[in-house]
């Protein structure tokens, strides 16, 4: 269970950085 859960919270965070990086490179643009 938390072999599955480990992969899907980092892939959730990296996303969720890289949401917020582009919806800041938009919003400077």
């Amino acid at each position: 269970m938390g072999s599955i859960i480990a992969p899907l919270r980092t892939s959730y965070v990296m996303f969720g950085i890289y949401n917020s990086d582009t919806t800041r490179r938009i919003k400077g643009s």
